[in-house]
């Protein structure tokens, strides 16, 4: 699983030998880009609307939360950070997509992803199937053994889809530089 590479002590874990060399590394990378995803997701909220910005402050929270108490510490308190980090950014995003085709079309929402423009129901669109990819494939964690895909794999693939999504939504803002959400 991708908190092992922040595990800062060599054992083993469920029958499999986890030791990561650079854990300290891992950890401080993580801490990292979470702040800067929380940072990206204050100072743009003026331009996301509430559940994007939301999204994106629970990805940063929860990556630095991670990072502060890595898995080989209180599992229960690494996870929280794990389930603001993974499932609850996939959740928004795709509540995102859900309710953001919607309200434009039925009341005329000025949020800049919920726009009248054909454009951007497409992004809206494009943001809430990563957001549903992401939630899906974290819902691998309540499976019963064997899991359908691999928890590491599983893992990745949602974090991938999140990843795509920031990355979206970064060139449409830098597309539309001047395109904010009057308050």
């Amino acid at each position: 699983m991708i908190s092992d590479l922040g595990r800062t002590i060599c054992r083993d874990w469920h029958g499999f030998w986890v030791c990561s060399p650079r854990a300290d590394l891992f950890n401080v990378a993580v801490g990292v880009a979470g702040a800067c995803i929380l940072t990206a997701g204050v100072l743009t909220h003026d331009r996301l609307g509430r559940l994007l910005t939301a999204a994106l402050v629970c990805l940063g929270v929860g990556l630095v939360w991670v990072a502060v108490f890595p898995a080989d510490g209180a599992i229960g308190v690494h996870m929280v950070g794990g389930v603001l980090a993974l499932p609850a950014p996939s959740v928004l995003l795709l509540a995102h997509g859900l309710v953001g085709v919607r309200s434009a079309d039925s009341r005329g929402d000025r949020d800049r992803f919920v726009s009248r423009r054909k454009p951007r129901h497409t992004l809206t669109r494009v943001l809430g199937a990563l957001g549903a990819v992401s939630s899906l494939t974290s819902l691998d964690h309540v499976m019963p053994a064997p899991a359908p895909i691999p928890r590491g794999v599983a893992e990745g693939i949602s974090l991938l889809a999140l990843a795509v999504a920031l990355v979206v939504v970064a060139f449409d803002m830098l597309r539309h530089p001047r395109d904010i959400t009057a308050p």
